[in-house]
């Protein structure tokens, strides 16, 4: 069975970048030759970027051999971890950021497989793409702090903590919302709390108040139209992802990404 160090991933690297002891690698993958068991030396973040993919990591705990994850999907693995993965379909690539110990605070990381729920996640692993030089050769000097909040991420998900029942019908009920919105009182009303304790609750748990959530799911499913539409329009694509107006779409997403939604779509293609 396979060892991989640091910064050494099973796949053909496409792109890559390092800085202050963080590196994160573009690599493609094909369906036809899956990537068998083999652990990982060092804590690391993997990021489905395109088609469907399984993986054994983790898989154990839910009583299966393998566990799905669709394009979009943030996974963390601690050290240590042993698995197979492979994609379902061709043209398969993924992110990999991995950290030299002790760079950033990884005290804090979960001891276990988890699959990250905050859309900031994917978010933030695809303004770590926008890092990457072609060659590989040009310094991301953004590397480093966007690691230490994606990592963070992580260690927020994998907390034992007891979150409030209502949360996961909040967060349903913002993704339901995402064309048409809704009001913070109405969503309190909807769940039968005060809009303060909704807020602090947002606030606490996932980091960011309901309309901050709300403009993260938003940008989430613009990447998920421009990914399964590329040859939509993006005054087409604000609209149906909840956005005033093309320019509205823009902004939010040059903040989320780092770049505009059409400098993005073209890169990718």
């Amino acid at each position: 069975m396979r060892s991989t160090p640091l910064g050494e991933y099973l796949g053909r690297v496409e792109a890559s970048a390092s800085s202050g002891g963080v590196r994160a690698t573009r690599l493609r993958d094909h369906p036809d030759h899956p990537v068998g068991r083999h652990t990982h030396e060092r804590p690391h973040l993997c990021v489905v970027l395109r088609s469907r993919y399984v993986t054994g990591a983790g898989a154990a705990a839910h009583g299966v051999e393998e566990v799905p994850a669709e394009p979009g999907s943030v996974l963390f693995h601690p050290a240590g971890t042993t698995h197979a993965d492979r994609f379902l379909e061709p043209g398969g690539r993924f992110l990999a950021l991995d950290v030299e110990p002790g760079c950033i605070g990884m005290e804090e990381a979960p001891p276990r497989s988890i699959q990250l729920t905050d859309p900031q996640a994917l978010l933030l692993s695809l303004r770590i793409e926008e890092e990457l030089a072609a060659d590989g050769s040009t310094p991301a000097p953004g590397l480093p702090d966007l690691a230490t909040e994606l990592f963070s991420l992580a260690a927020q998900d994998g907390e034992a903590r007891s979150e409030p029942g209502w949360l996961p019908r909040a967060e349903e009920a913002l993704r339901d919302s995402i064309r048409g919105g809704i009001g913070l009182s109405e969503l309190a009303r909807a769940l039968g709390i005060h809009p303060v304790t909704l807020t602090r609750g947002f606030r606490r748990y996932r980091g960011a108040v309901p309309s901050l959530y709300l403009g993260r799911l938003r940008v989430v499913r613009a990447i998920e139209i421009l990914e399964s539409s590329p040859d939509a329009r993006l005054s087409e694509v604000a609209l149906e992802a909840g956005f005033a107006d093309q320019a509205h779409l823009t902004r939010r997403f040059r903040e989320a990404i780092g770049v505009p939604p059409g400098r993005w779509r073209h890169r990718r293609r």
